[in-house]
């Protein structure tokens, strides 16, 4: 079950609920308890933990097991009933005492409010699985809660550490050290827990803690040889990513290249070019070569690299997005079947909720002569931003201006 379910969450997540919804149906004769928990899946997505108890409490009845009592204790938790959710993510355990299911108590345990009892658990889960990133992200709130301001840092910078790509370590680390004592507070409150050379996988999440202070106290990061601290900053940030994998490097490189620090985050690139790259890395690079071609108003060999990045990864809707974009501004016929070609690359899954590239691709659509799916991808925008935001407000004026005659 355990198996079926991950499939329907993957689904869910990727915001395919339509998908979702049919593969639960076709095991409600195979496999009863299965099906209850897939209806309380779905319904938790549409936020009705009323309906999703009942099928969670139907899946018990039928012999779910661990996972049942698993998504009991989620819909539990999002009506706000902390006990019932906490009896039934231990029940889980007591079925099943799998690092996943006492990971997943933890985290009950957290939003129960229970940072102390939180804390035992996940430190007991990372002790054994020291790569668990969800074990790890609450373990440091847990630990923030408790004023255990040294557990927290290393367990954000560890977590930042198994993967990169998530901005959550970094952020709620700058949120916490911002708690203790504002911004300028926070970057004296980051200079004491710096002291002594922390470990490579900590210090580089502490140097882009830093990075992110001085841009908030600067409003925009200072250029080379402005700020003597915000230099330091990158100088040190730069230095402890060399140490550490390329996916972390190349997530620095970003940060830089966010922060207009752009000639650094060049140097680091072309570091990680040395570098024998998996496919994921080798598309993060392709897409920031991408950037850079943008900057130097090269359409050409910018679309050149998107186009590589979506090779190596038909996940990074970023490089279609920016390759669309280009595209569209081309606007000739040829430039119009080439995003036709393009979009056929990317994975439809990461597309459905990405709300810039089914923006650019409703344009596609729409200068295609294909109004029906162009209204269609608008309509989706609706739903994902909730009808607020600017994409909505830019959706809402596509649509409108597909209705004139």
């Amino acid at each position: 079950m355990i198996e079926l379910m991950d499939r329907v969450a993957k689904l869910l997540a990727a915001g395919d609920v339509d998908a979702a919804a049919t593969l639960v149906e076709s095991f409600s004769q195979s496999q009863p308890a299965a099906y209850e928990v897939g209806r309380a899946a779905l319904a938790m997505q549409r936020r009705d933990p009323v309906t999703a108890t009942k099928h969670a409490e139907r899946a018990i009845g039928l012999g779910g097991g661990a996972v049942a009592h698993s998504y009991h204790a989620m819909a539990s938790l999002m009506a706000g009933d902390a006990e019932t959710a906490i009896d039934h993510a231990r029940k889980a355990v007591g079925l099943d005492a799998s690092v996943r299911n006492r990971s997943s108590l933890g985290g009950v345990l957290l939003a129960a409010g229970r940072p102390d009892d939180a804390a035992a658990v996940l430190k007991q889960v990372v002790a054994e699985n020291p790569n668990d990133f969800d074990a790890l992200l609450n373990l440091a709130t847990a630990s923030s809660q408790l004023a255990d301001y040294g557990e927290a840092i290393t367990c954000y910078a560890r977590a930042f550490d198994v993967d990169p790509t998530d901005q959550r370590p970094i952020q709620n680390l700058i949120a916490m050290f911002a708690e203790m004592g504002k911004w300028l507070g926070a970057v004296a409150a980051l200079e004491l827990s710096r002291k002594g050379e922390p470990p490579p996988e900590v210090a580089v999440a502490l140097d882009l803690a830093m990075v992110h202070l001085v841009r908030l106290i600067s409003v925009k990061f200072p250029k080379p040889g402005v700020a003597e601290d915000a230099d330091e900053a990158v100088t040190n940030t730069i230095a402890h990513a060399t140490k550490r994998a390329p996916k972390t490097q190349l997530v620095v490189a970003r940060t830089l290249v966010d922060f207009g620090r752009l000639d650094e985050a060049k140097r680091l690139m072309q570091r990680v070019e040395k570098i024998q790259l998996g496919a994921a890395d080798r598309a993060n690079l392709a897409y920031l070569d991408g950037y850079f071609a943008e900057q130097q108003r090269d359409a050409k060999t910018a679309l050149g690299h998107y186009e590589r990045a979506l090779a190596a990864d038909g996940k990074r809707v970023d490089a279609a997005t920016n390759a669309v974009s280009l595209l569209l501004e081309d606007g000739s016929p040829g430039a119009l079947e080439r995003i036709g070609k393009l979009l056929a690359t990317v994975d439809q899954a990461a597309k459905l909720v990405d709300v810039n590239l089914l923006f650019n691709e409703a344009i596609y659509l729409a200068r295609a002569d294909r109004g029906v799916e162009a209204r269609a991808n608008l309509e989706r925008i609706l739903r994902l931003t909730g009808g607020e935001g600017r994409m909505a407000m830019m959706a809402r004026k596509a649509l409108e201006d597909l209705a004139r005659p």
